[in-house]
């Protein structure tokens, strides 16, 4: 019996998938970006003062104005004066 449990938990952890953060857009200005992510890329924007969740994860990267930042966790990233950062 203690198997079974073991073995059904383990199975269920592997499926989980990880976990995405938000993006934040502290500006009031909306931006433009790119974003690619396992070999997919999404062309969209982000209005002012929102929040995107579950937008980004540790290895995407975002193409804002020529700008390229590669996302490093899977938390919150942050847009503010312009600059992304986490």
């Amino acid at each position: 019996m203690k198997s079974k449990l073991l073995l059904s938990v383990a199975v269920a952890v592997m499926t989980v998938p990880a976990w995405a953060g938000d993006l934040i857009n502290k500006d009031s200005k909306k931006y433009d970006y790119r974003l690619s992510c396992g070999g997919g890329t999404t062309v969209t924007s982000i209005s002012g003062s929102t929040t995107q969740s579950g937008k980004v994860k540790a290895g995407c990267v975002i193409d804002m104005s020529g700008s390229k930042y590669t996302v490093k966790g899977n938390g919150t990233v942050t847009i503010k004066g312009g600059k992304i950062s986490e």
